[in-house]
């Protein structure tokens, strides 16, 4: 019955659809707490120990992103698209966005300094995992 519990358990913590953090090899931390995470995504920081950091964006339209902006930038679309507008004007951009998973996956895996999302059956052990966002 024990381990019934812990197989139910374990089931639970990890679901499929928790969405992972994820970075390139060559990303210099091991864990990201979600407030660095949103100040990479909003661009307001670039460098995380003196190393260039290249965010990457899903499609708007990704289950993923949406998630990622609710429980991450813990921003709606539409206060987004109001402070893209607004940052355009001093200079700022915002992530490249790619249009699939795969791109996504191949972007971390290249690109020296490359963080993003995926879902959890999409990682591989060629990325480091940052942190977990519970669905």
């Amino acid at each position: 019955m024990k381990k019934f519990t812990l197989v139910i358990f374990l089931i639970l913590t990890y679901s499929k659809a928790d969405i992972i953090i994820v970075a390139n090899e060559s990303f210099p931390l091991d864990r990201i707490e979600n407030e660095l995470v949103k100040k990479i995504f909003l661009r307001q920081q670039k460098f995380v120990d003196s190393q260039k950091v290249v965010p990457f964006n899903l499609s708007v339209s990704s289950n993923e992103r949406k998630s990622f902006e609710t429980k991450v930038l813990k921003m709606e679309q539409s206060s987004l698209k109001s402070y893209w507008i607004e940052s355009h004007y001093n200079g700022v951009r915002p992530p490249k966005q790619v249009n699939s998973i795969t791109a996504m996956k191949q972007y971390i895996l290249n690109i020296k300094g490359a963080i993003g999302y995926l879902p959890r059956d999409q990682i591989t052990t060629k990325m480091k995992q940052l942190t977990i966002v519970r669905e």
